[in-house]
């Protein structure tokens, strides 16, 4: 066993032994809505509780009571096992991938949020379909998950939960599909100029086909109204109308949180039948199709289309 890792120098890649050096740490306390599976650094626990805890407690307990959990561990694949045993699958944007490639990810189906402290080294490109064997775990390069990202993710994925579990309870797909939020995102691509200027100014991964772009953006949107995203301020000022469509329907559901009772329910049950008298040939449960004419604004050009996790 290797000495126990110094986090604040550690190399950018380093063998699976390094993640072994901190099997003697304690595992940190759970709290209600967050799960720490096996040892992390209490750096990286601290800074997982601390940005949970930056959302309101009515939002907190909303989504804990929907079955939401933060999943943290040494790796994602640790924190679900049994999910890291499924294949390499191939993404057009970030080449082959595993969801150890991911510091976070959120399972719409599982309801839960996985913030990983290492991360598989990209560089590492394993073939298509390869099985995910203990072999090739323990011949895998890591990267520490740098300190400034954590919390920032810790929002990004949290976003994830609360555009999904939000709408989810109406059986209304994702809030990012619903039409007013589409709108708001459609307008905005198209004032950065169509998918293929988003893609030059670094928006490639907020702008893929389908539902996954509009997806990204509002978490990463939503990230930056809590404090902080990877991507930085310029979400919100590339993306006002996206922000202004986020901002309130935030400022509401925690509103909706503090009048206690089932107000945060009694909101969104007012919230779709607002958006269904809106766009009423629009399909909510089927997230990422094209807004119905005509709602939709002037068709974009085509771009790569993508989607990994964050």
């Amino acid at each position: 066993m290797l000495e126990k890792i110094d986090f604040e120098s550690a190399p950018t890649a380093l063998p699976y032994e390094a993640l072994a050096a901190l099997a003697d740490a304690s595992v940190p306390n759970s709290t209600e809505g967050v799960c720490f599976v096996g040892p992390c650094s209490p750096d990286f626990s601290e800074k997982i509780i601390s940005g949970w805890m930056r959302f309101p407690e009515t939002v907190r307990e909303f989504l804990v009571e929907e079955e939401f959990k933060l999943v943290a561990a040494q790796t994602a694949g640790r924190a679900l096992p049994n999910m890291a045993q499924k294949q390499i699958w191939k993404n057009d944007l970030y080449g082959r991938t595993h969801m150890d490639h991911a510091g976070g990810l959120y399972l719409n189906k599982n309801k839960k949020a996985v913030l990983a402290e290492f991360i598989w080294a990209r560089k590492e490109q394993p073939s298509v379909g390869a099985n995910v064997t203990e072999e090739s775990i323990l011949q895998r390069k890591w990267i520490l998950q740098a300190k400034a990202e954590i919390v920032p993710t810790v929002y990004h994925e949290v976003w994830h939960a609360i555009d999904h579990l939000a709408a989810h309870v109406l059986g209304a797909g994702l809030v990012s599909s619903w039409g007013s939020f589409q709108a708001a995102y459609c307008n905005d691509l198209r004032e950065l100029g169509g998918r293929e200027a988003a893609e030059d100014r670094g928006y490639a991964y907020y702008v893929t086909e389908g539902n996954a772009g509009s997806f990204e953006t509002f978490a990463e949107i939503g990230s930056e109204i809590m404090g902080k995203s990877l991507a930085g301020p310029r979400m919100i000022r590339d993306w006002p109308q996206s922000t202004n469509f986020i901002r309130s329907f935030y400022r509401e559901l925690h509103q909706a949180g503090n009048r206690g009772g089932q107000g945060i329910y009694a909101y969104l049950k007012t919230s779709y039948e607002r958006e269904e008298a809106l766009y009423p040939s629009f399909s909510f449960s089927a997230a990422g199709q094209a807004l119905p004419s005509p709602y939709r604004p002037a068709p974009f050009s085509a771009g790569k289309s993508s989607f990994a996790p964050h």
